[in-house]
Order: C-alpha cells, then sequence, then structure tokens
C-alpha cells in the first residue's frame, strides 16, 4: 500500500556549541524525512541491494513500519508503509531468513508481539510474515539480533519491560522461530544489545534495568543457554546501551545513557567478562539512546547520542584510550530517540539516522564527501563488490591470512567452522568501513586451544553477501 508524503524537510543544522573539530563539521545540515506518529527507533541497511543504505522507522504512535530507500546520492525515496499492530516500539535488520536480502524485525509494546518482515528482495516486505506473542503483559521495548547458537543464522532477544527478563528466540533456519526462552533480569529493562563481552566468540546479551540501577550481562555458554546476569551499577535511570572497543584492548566496552543526569556512563572490559567503571561523561541532561562509530576516520571510537529534550545529537569524539573530548552538539528534529548510523552518500564516513518522536520524522545527517571511488587522502582505490578471498597460505601451520573487501560501510564476520560444521572461532564481528581488510588465524579456537590438523572452512559475511572457503591446517 502506497502512502502519498511530503517528505522532505531541510531543517537547518544549528551547533549549540562552537565546533571544535579539527577541519569542518562532521555532517551537512540535518534533513528531515516525514514518517507516521511517533517514530521511537530506526535501522539502516541496503534492503534493495542498490545504491547503499536504506532506513525504516518504528512509529509508536502510528502503529506501523515506514521504509524509505536510498537514491545513491544520500537522499531518500519512500517505499512504502507496513502494519505493525499496536505500539512498534523497536526496529532491527538482519537477513533471517536466508534468502532476499535483509528482513526486518520489530516488537510492539502494547500487545507483547514480536513481528518479522520478510524482504521480497526489492526492498519490499511481506505484512506480518512472522507473528509471535512474547508473553502476556510482557511489554517488549527493545529487540537485537545475532546468532547465539552458532547455526541457522541470526537469532532474535527482546527486553521486556513488563515482565522483566529477556526473551530470546532461535531461528530455526527457514524463516521461522522456536518459541521464546525467557531470562530473568531486573526491574523494566530498557536497551538490549549482544556482543562478545567474555572473549569467548559467542555474543553475549547486556541489558539496562531501572531497578536496580545497572547494566546487567547475561554470559553465554554456547550451548543455548545464558548465566545467571552479572550487575553493573550504573548511575539514574539507565535505558540507552552500545558498545565498541573504546581503549583498543580487551575487547567491546559499553556505555549507557542515563534519562534522569547529564552525562553517560562507560564501562572498560578486562577481556573476561568483568568491567571497570562506570564513568560518567558529561553531554546535556536526559540522553537517551547512542551508536557508536569512528566518525572522522581515526580509528578512535566515537558517540553519537540522541539528546530528547534538546532536539540535537551530541557527539563525543574518542581519544582512543576510553577517554572522550567535550562533547558538541547537531540539531536535527523534535524529539529525537533512536539512533542508527550507515553509509548513506557512498564515502568512507558513517552517516547517522535519528527518530524525531515529537516530529514524526527522521532526520538524515551526512557526511558531505559525497559518493567516492577513491580516497584521496589516503590514496587507497576503495572496493566496488564485496570478496573474500583464498586464505594463504594454504595449506598453513601455524597461521593464515584471509583478505577481503567491503563497498559500502557494513557489519562483516568471518567465522570459522570444522568440519562437523561447528563454529570453532569468530574472527570478525563489526561495522567496518569501505576497504580492503586481513583477518588472521593462528590455528587456535574460541578458548585459545591448538585444534586438530584438518580441513576448517571460514564463512565471510558482508551484507547480504555470503561466501564459504575450505583451508587445511597441517601439524
Amino acid at each position: 500500500m502506497k502512502l502519498s508524503l511530503a517528505f522532505v524537510i531541510t531543517v537547518m543544522l544549528i551547533c549549540v556549541i562552537p565546533s571544535a573539530f579539527a577541519q569542518e563539521d562532521p555532517w551537512d545540515a540535518a534533513v528531515a524525512y516525514l514518517v507516521g506518529a511517533g517514530p521511537f527507533d530506526v535501522c539502516c541497511g541496503d534492503f534493495d541491494g542498490i545504491n547503499g543504505d536504506d532506513f525504516a522507522v518504528a512509529c509508536d504512535g502510528g502503529d506501523y513500519v515506514y521504509v524509505y530507500l536510498n537514491n545513491g546520492d544520500g537522499t531518500f525515496t519512500y517505499s512504502d508503509y507496513y502494519n505493525a499492530y499496536e505500539n512498534p516500539r523497536s526496529i532491527v535488520t538482519a537477513d533471517f531468513d536466508g534468502v532476499n536480502g535483509l528482513d526486518l524485525a520489530l516488537v510492539t509494546y502494547n500487545n507483547n508481539r514480536m513481528i518479522v518482515l520478510f524482504n521480497d528482495g526489492d526492498g519490499t516486505f511481506d505484512d506480518n510474515t512472522w507473528n509471535v506473542s512474547v508473553g502476556t503483559d510482557m511489554r517488549p521495548q527493545s529487540i537485537y539480533a545475532a546468532d547465539f547458537d552458532g547455526f541457522n543464522g541470526p537469532d532474535i532477544v527482546t527486553a521486556n519491560a513488563g515482565g522483566s527478563s529477556v526473551s530470546v528466540f532461535f531461528n530455526i533456519g527457514d524463516g521461522t522461530f522456536a518459541s521464546p526462552v525467557n531470562f530473568t533480569t531486573g526491574t523494566n529493562p530498557g536497551h538490549v544489545i549482544a556482543a562478545d563481552f567474555g572473549g569467548s566468540s559467542h555474543p553475549d546479551i547486556a541489558v539496562t534495568a531501572v531497578v536496580p540501577d545497572s547494566v546487567e550481562i547475561l554470559i553465554n555458554n554456547g550451548d543455548s543457554t545464558f548465566q545467571s546476569p552479572i550487575q553493573l551499577p550504573s548511575a539514574s535511570s539507565p535505558f540507552g546501551l552500545d558498545f565498541a572497543d573504546f581503549d583498543g584492548v580487551n575487547g567491546n566496552d559499553l556505555v549507557v545513557g542515563n534519562i534522569s543526569i547529564a552525562g553517560v556512563s562507560v564501562y572498560l572490559n578486562d577481556g573476561a567478562g568483568s568491567f571497570a567503571g562506570p564513568v560518567t561523561i558529561p553531554t546535556l541532561y536526559y540522553p537517551r539512546t547512542m551508536v557508536c562509530t569512528d566518525v572522522d576516520q581515526d580509528s578512535n571510537i566515537d558517540m553519537v547520542v540522541s539528546m530528547f529534550n534538546y532536539d540535537s545529537v551530541s557527539v563525543l569524539m574518542g581519544n582512543g584510550d576510553g577517554t572522550f573530548q567535550a562533547y558538541e552538539n547537531y540539531a536535527v528534529g523534535d524529539g529525537p530517540f533512536g539512533i542508527e548510523d550507515g553509509d548513506f552518500d557512498g564515502d568512507i564516513y558513517p552517516d547517522i539516522a535519528v527518530a524525531n518522536t515529537n516530529g514524526n520524522s527522521v532526520s538524515i545527517l551526512n557526511s558531505g564527501a559525497g559518493s567516492v571511488d577513491v580516497d584521496d587522502d589516503l590514496g587507497i582505490l576503495l572496493p566496488d563488490e564485496f570478496k573474500v578471498r583464498q586464505n594463504f597460505p594454504n595449506p598453513f601451520n601455524p597461521m593464515t591470512s584471509i583478505k577481503y573487501n567491503i563497498p559500502a560501510r557494513s557489519h562483516v564476520t568471518i567465522e570459522i567452522y570444522n568440519i562437523l560444521g561447528q563454529k570453532i572461532r569468530t574472527l570478525v564481528d563489526e561495522k567496518k568501513s569501505a576497504g580492503e581488510y586481513n583477518a588472521f588465524w593462528d590455528g587456535n579456537n574460541s578458548n585459545g586451544n591448538n585444534v586438530s590438523a584438518g580441513v576448517y572452512f571460514y564463512r565471510f559475511r558482508g551484507g547480504d553477501y555470503t561466501e564459504t572457503k575450505k583451508m587445511l591446517l597441517l601439524k
């Protein structure tokens, strides 16, 4: 069903504090695209397989999901909207059924549903292809996708405000999911994410909880079960949550938005699933959600935080050691809440999409560099397609290199499997900018133990591209 929208409104960018970036502001003035009532969350991905990242937004007040497709130059054209029943609160994208590219999954707060919209392969989606109850009065308000059990593709986890729990839906592999498995958390869990925090190569679960004020980590046992939550004390009313390696050591760290104070809390990982902190980094009051990305491509991870009460996003540039520079603010729409990054204009710099809850719009902040084939500053020819090469040397002992290309900013995974199809190691699991990369395998599994000689397979995933190659380890 098509909807006629007068959709493009240019919103002039106003810096609340003068910019302190070395050369120029990281983005052009925000451009807003009208959507339905009360957009809460936004996700980005290349839904139609052309022209770079598109976006989809969950409209809590309008009970619909709206999809915009990229024109290839950082501007967007409205595609369609899809019924999401009552109060869609959070949305994520992944290829859940293994065909036709990226699908959409969302949770609806009032009628306690998890819904998957399957991609038809051209950026259009089937209405409510998979629609299942999370549980009576569970009130799911956040969703995330990760492969928790190592097979059948991405699984789904939801944070349930009414149930004081997270629910994990294990993917059966054909676009359907097993009944949810619930794990108890603190009261009113807000935002949920998944990443490897304990160094096991299995994605663990992290979730914020209002009572007690905490972040809770559920370590993955690797067998579809999770350990009891580890509670990390937080500041007042934690909600937004994201992860990245802020200090360059010991793996993924955490950042939390505290909606009752003027600051975000940073926790630094010790490499074994324990965290130092929190250290509160000042922002404006009432930060909501955030995305961690390398805004200026200096190899240090930065933060972009939605500031609901100030109609702006705050940017905190990382110093690479777990500390951050003073925030700078950039105007977006009215009541920014959900936030995500993507490559909308075809350069190597991350762009930002923000769901403006009160303004019924999504603001796009483009880096302004425009579509490029060559990075003039670095003198690097950027790839025009995903490609993974045969490992070298092959056969090998004790180490081999896997080269791969990324044409646009994408989430990339490289996983190692034995001849029985069991995943033994994850080499790469993160967002990367366009470029050429090397991954190395030393013949060890995720526990750091040497594996036996024999045939192994490595699977590369980037965007909706997947390729598997064989290699031989000698002893």
